[in-house]
């Protein structure tokens, strides 16, 4: 991704976007995998097993229409439960720049957070990999701890946690050499 063409509404003086971060692309593919088998298992049980007998039901009048309204609400779901998983990960990001962390991510359709956190006020980075799929496709997560009681950031599923987090621990250092006066300041006050 063209990080030039990423636009902070509230850009600081003299920062610059280092990083934008996605969840790992295996995270969508895997959802929509699921998606897939979910909705072809009542195509799959037609035509393996019940074909006849669903011939018979259709031509039923009292079963046939609840049948057919049955099986299209569940194609529906399914389809609402891929829109939901695709919206999901599309909107899930995080931003490193040279002066803060900010992460947005969608917790439902219509419940979205957003946090930021200065990098010097950074105490901690922890990268974690779990599991099988994070072990092979290198995927996990990354734990941004902070002074107070901000509430730790987490970026999770993300592609290549160690590096990452290697490289915000670099940022925090030379935040931390640019910002040393606010530091004394925060401190003393």
């Amino acid at each position: 991704m063209n990080l030039e063409k990423i636009k902070l509404y509230d850009h600081l003086d003299g920062e610059k976007i280092v990083f934008f971060i996605r969840p790992h692309v295996v995270i969508l593919l895997w959802r929509i995998f699921i998606c897939a088998v979910l909705t072809s298992v009542p195509i799959i049980l037609y035509f393996l097993l019940f074909q006849a007998a669903v011939a018979r039901w259709l031509l039923n009048p009292v079963l046939g229409p609840i049948l057919i309204l049955g099986v299209s609400l569940y194609f529906l779901f399914m389809w609402i439960f891929l829109f939901v998983n695709v919206t999901d990960y599309w909107l899930d990001y995080w931003i490193v720049t040279s002066e803060r962390i900010i992460g947005m991510e969608q917790k439902s359709l219509l419940a979205r957070f957003n946090t930021e956190q200065k990098l010097y006020r950074i105490q901690d980075v922890r990268a974690d990999i779990n599991g099988l799929f994070g072990t092979i496709f290198h995927y996990g997560n990354v734990t941004i701890q902070t002074a107070g009681t901000a509430q730790n950031m987490v970026f999770e599923k993300v592609p290549d946690p160690d590096i990452l987090s290697r490289h915000i621990l670099e940022l925090i250092e030379t935040s931390r050499r640019l910002h040393h006066h606010d530091i004394i300041e925060e401190v003393t006050v």
